[in-house]
């Protein structure tokens, strides 16, 4: 099954650019998707529900510039597992395309790396590499382990735009456990640059870059 994931993933991500702009889809840069990514982050933060250790950790990556270097190319933008069809051991159809667009490939990556299984994303990403017609590029699953996490603090902002008391507190429940691994144990890397050990933590509500005056 690697096989077959790590295939249809490369023959997206291979599809002809002209595809998405003739549709007048959305399309960004590396740096604009990264802005647009720190844009969202200063949302999350305004609604005070976003554990700080989280929000310095994001963050810290969205403004690693290297992290960002990446070739951008057809994203599904909505890829996991209920999305693939499959019959026995292929794959034989992809559905859900409605968040069609030319971007970053590590946001289709991001339910992959979210399952924790690391040696399944490995198999996966290796058979991903040997299809594409372009290597990808080296921070390839920093970034989907980023969009992964980044992805509860989206879901957050949807439920107290629809004012869905239970989505938000699973989104709560969901950032609390995850802000708990992360301290206790370091989480999955998502940066280049590591971030400083006496760095000081960012206010929860706080815009993204304003840092509180006490230590996480």
């Amino acid at each position: 099954m690697a096989r077959e994931i790590g295939a249809a993933l490369a023959a997206i991500h291979d599809l002809p650019l002209l595809l998405v702009n003739n549709a007048d889809l959305p399309s960004y840069t590396p740096n604009e998707f990264r802005q647009r990514r720190l844009n969202e982050l200063d949302q999350a933060a305004t609604t005070g529900k976003i554990p700080p250790v989280l929000l310095l950790r994001w963050e810290h990556a969205m403004e690693d510039v290297s992290l960002w270097r990446f070739n951008p190319c057809v994203v599904h933008g909505d890829l996991h597992e209920d999305n693939l069809l499959v019959e026995g051991d292929r794959v034989t159809a992809v559905t859900g395309w409605t968040d069609l667009r030319i971007g970053d490939p590590a946001d289709d990556m991001a339910w992959l790396v979210a399952s924790n299984e690391q040696s399944f994303v490995d198999a996966v990403l290796g058979h991903y590499t040997s299809s594409r017609r372009d290597a990808p590029d080296a921070h390839l699953l920093r970034r989907a382990a980023l969009s992964a996490e980044f992805a509860l603090a989206q879901y957050l902002v949807k439920g107290m735009a629809a004012d869905d008391d239970e989505m938000i507190r699973e989104a709560e429940d969901m950032l609390a456990s995850l802000a708990e691994d992360i301290a206790e144990h370091g989480g999955q890397p998502i940066s280049v640059e590591p971030l400083p050990q006496a760095a000081t933590g960012v206010r929860a509500g706080a815009p993204a870059g304003v840092a509180s005056s006490s230590p996480l």
